[in-house]
């Protein structure tokens, strides 16, 4: 949370640390008001309202709009805590990621939240009951970064001796229109787990999700161990291809876009865990920046080249197009009107971009930089 003060107001921003760091860096090069179209005669709290509000409205909001994912196996995480703490306090890695997923932290439900409270984070817990049979290992958890997300939902859990999953939906400040939600399902699958009947389930989790939010991004992750699931997310793909554990690959992250959207590195284990963190920065490039603008041609009915097709019309000898076959004279007639009006009435070539909206006609973004002009020069 930011506060701007002025004479008569107060503003309170939250904002991604990020956007906070890189505006005011521009703010104390008065050079930059010029580049961004900022007042001269504005204040220093108006102009950094403004300049956050521009950097909200452009490209930089791509950045802000992907997950950073921090996934690994902990093997416990009540004796990791102190250690995760300086990680997303001292590296960018950890600080900056959207969410951290971490599956095996051994906990029950005799362990309260404020044992492993990470500030600036919001625990998710999945953690075995009585009901599972489970008396030991196991239990998935995710760490949501604040700054990055704070509408979030419980959609799935499972816990059984073979099987672990805990699936969220996120809402993240700023999402691209392509996706109504984000969808994290973390996955644990015991080493001597039956495979059959773990795929069984996890196959009928994930056609519970995909049919309940259909238009949603999907991210399946966790330790699958050996167990290979590619037959049942045939459209889905795979985006860890380093080692995590040893030369071996266990912890897989599977999504639901098409291409290589993330890029993936290992980093040190957290403790004494045998596996790698993984850590994923995010490549994929929304919709509206994909598209290209599509090209359109339309008549420009002037009202020169209007008379200049009137007065061609009352010069023409309409008798010759007389015809006992009624059918035969209306296509020669009004080839013949087509024809003139290509010669006569010039063509404008328009180009309509992804993001545009029918009702933003020209009389409109003509007064939309009138006010802008106008605001700017201090009138």
């Amino acid at each position: 949370m930011t506060d701007f003060s002025d004479q008569n107001f107060t503003y309170t921003v939250a904002f991604p640390s990020n956007i906070l760091r890189f505006s005011s860096k521009c703010l104390t090069r008065r050079r930059h008001n010029s580049i961004y179209g900022l007042p001269v005669n504005m204040s220093s709290l108006h102009q950094s309202c403004y300049l956050l509000l521009l950097l909200l409205s452009s490209s930089f909001i791509t950045a802000f709009s992907s997950s950073e994912v921090i996934l690994g196996n902990v093997r416990s995480i009540l004796n990791k805590v102190d250690e995760l703490k300086v990680c997303t306090r001292y590296l960018s890695e950890y600080r900056e990621a959207s969410f951290m997923c971490f599956t095996e932290i051994f906990l029950s439900e005799r362990v309260p939240d404020s044992v492993i409270d990470i500030p600036n984070y919001t625990l998710v817990r999945g953690d075995r009951t009585i009901e599972s049979g489970k008396s030991r290992g196991g239990v998935l958890c995710f760490f949501i970064n604040d700054s990055w997300c704070n509408n979030f939902s419980i959609k799935q859990k499972t816990c059984n001796t073979e099987f672990e999953s805990l699936a969220i939906g996120l809402r993240p400040l700023y999402l691209p229109r392509e996706f109504t939600q984000i969808l994290v399902t973390a996955v644990y699958i015991h080493p001597k787990a039956n495979a059959d009947n773990v795929r069984d389930q996890l196959k009928a989790t994930i056609s519970l999700i995909e049919n309940s939010y259909p238009d949603a991004a999907n991210l399946i992750m966790g330790d699958f161990n050996r167990c290979k699931i590619g037959d049942i997310v045939p459209t889905y793909t795979q985006y860890i291809d380093l080692p995590t554990r040893n030369n071996n690959t266990l912890d897989l992250c599977y999504g639901n876009i098409k291409g290589r959207n993330y890029k993936v590195k290992t980093l040190a284990q957290l403790g004494s865990s045998d596996h790698s963190i993984i850590h994923m920065s995010p490549t994929y490039r929304r919709e509206l920046e994909r598209s290209k603008p599509i090209v359109k041609t339309r008549i420009n009915w002037n009202e020169e080249a209007v008379d200049q097709l009137h007065e061609c019309f009352e010069c023409t000898n309409w008798t010759v197009f007389d015809d006992q076959n009624i059918h035969d004279t209306t296509i020669t007639a009004t080839e013949y009107v087509k024809f003139y009006v290509d010669v006569i009435i010039p063509e404008r070539s328009l180009r309509i971009f992804p993001n545009g909206k029918p009702w933003v006609f020209k009389k409109l973004k003509s007064l939309v930089y009138e006010k802008k002009a106008a605001f700017s020069s201090g009138d």
